[in-house]
């Protein structure tokens, strides 16, 4: 088969592949789906096309078997601009957490660019048996052994004890997502974020959190509502919701921004945050900050992802080194509670957990809510579609990880690892010619 059938063929199969795992858009937008779709996958028929490519200019095995990985690693950089293709890229990968872990020192396209080398490996095992095809074999699974095991160390690793801790209550209210409902019921919304954070609040919590929705006031301009739970709970109280762009506008008319607030005890505002990623493909216009912003409190620092931000490693990295002790992600994805959506979300939790060292707390309207120590490990999980309070201690974390501290190496390495090959390609045909 030659480059561009390949490439026709990759392309035709990523796009089955692809389409499948990102079905869930469709419940969002039909254009949206197919824009995805036909930029993934003719991407990804290009990466087999460079492939098939270089292995029919050079003769070694080697070179091609280490081009499959390498080449991966950059090409995993390009998708990651775009969260939707990242998760995609990252699906056929995901299963054990020990993988999971290697990415407190780097990116997780490290493991998808050795289990490709992996199989190009054994596809040449079966192919020739040969000492150079079987050591390739030894040495892969060599490496994917080790990053096994040192990530099973580290979920074995008992966390250290900090001297800073809080009590949180993470509610799970399952309020139902439709916009119609939303409005022919505010006071049934009101009575069940009421109700809750008086059942929270018999455990005397620290924080009590609730997840983005869309409340039927206007927090910021009319913070009433949660600054009396506050005062009644005695707790802080973390709230986030779409709120109109224009006081006392319309969101549909005149676009909506994405906010949190924290309350003290005492009913006062303690900081807000406005979300600084827009929602993609979104028909209504959303605005957004310019800078991210931690928000400090006397229980500690908080960095706040809304909606998908929490899917974007870069937010979390920003977050950790302004200070952010604990990561919460408050979300809504209820209108995707019947597809595989929640749990790749929760997925990406993980890995933010995972990559700071930090605890992350995960409330969402209708599931999965959780609370995730910062090796990745789920300490307490909601089921989809049942109202809920989770009740956990956790610690907050101040040290970075090798993740946060130093550039992604692995994407220079294999920068470096194809500019080595395509000199000694160029050398070995000076020297033909």
């Amino acid at each position: 088969m030659n480059a561009c059938r390949l490439f026709l063929f990759a392309t035709l199969a990523a796009a089955f592949h692809f389409g499948f795992l990102i079905h869930w858009i469709l419940l969002y937008s039909i254009p949206a789906f197919l824009t995805t779709l036909c930029m993934i996958a003719p991407l990804t028929g290009f990466y087999f096309f460079l492939l098939k490519f270089w292995a029919g200019r050079q003769k070694s095995d080697f070179s091609t078997i280490a081009t499959s990985g390498v080449l991966w690693i950059p090409f995993y950089k390009l998708f990651s601009l775009n969260p939707i293709f990242r998760l995609a890229l990252d699906v056929p990968f995901l299963g054990l957490q020990q993988f999971y872990e290697v990415a407190n020192i780097t990116s997780f396209a490290l493991v998808g660019a050795l289990a490709l080398s992996f199989n190009s490996s054994f596809a040449l095992f079966l192919k020739k048996r040969g000492f150079l095809s079987s050591s390739l074999v030894l040495i892969l699974v060599t490496c994917l052994g080790f990053i096994f095991l040192a990530g099973q160390n580290r979920l074995n690793c008992i966390p250290e004890n900090s001297n800073k801790k809080i009590s949180v209550a993470l509610i799970q209210h399952n309020l139902p997502f439709d916009g119609l409902w939303r409005l022919d019921h505010p006071n049934e919304i009101k009575n069940g974020y009421r109700k809750l954070a008086r059942e929270a609040a018999k455990q005397k919590p620290n924080l009590i959190v609730f997840p983005l929705y869309t409340f039927p006031e206007d927090i910021l301009r009319q913070p009433d509502f949660f600054s009396a739970i506050a005062r009644e709970t005695h707790a802080h109280i973390l709230v986030a919701s779409h709120i109109p762009k224009i006081p006392g506008g319309s969101i549909l008319k005149d676009g909506f921004m994405n906010v949190a607030l924290i309350f003290t005890p005492d009913g006062s505002l303690a900081g807000t945050y406005q979300s600084v990623t827009r929602v993609p493909f979104s028909e209504v216009r959303e605005y957004t900050s310019d800078d991210y912003k931690v928000i400090q409190t006397a229980i500690g620092n908080f960095g706040i992802f809304l909606c998908y931000e929490d899917t974007i490693p870069g937010l979390a990295k920003h977050a950790v080194r302004d200070g952010a002790e604990i990561l919460i992600a408050l979300s809504n994805p209820g209108l995707f509670s019947s597809t595989h959506l929640p749990n790749y979300h929760l997925i990406q939790d993980q890995f933010r957990a995972i990559e700071s060292n930090r605890t992350v707390l995960r409330a969402s309207a209708n599931g999965f809510s959780a609370v995730i120590n910062q090796y990745g490990k789920m300490l307490n999980q909601t089921q989809l579609s049942r109202e809920t309070i989770i009740f956990s201690e956790v610690s907050l974390g101040s040290q970075m990880s090798v993740r946060h501290k130093y550039p992604d190496f692995i994407f220079f390495l294999s920068i470096l690892c194809l500019t080595a090959l395509l000199i000694c390609f160029k050398v070995k045909s000076a020297g033909k010619t």
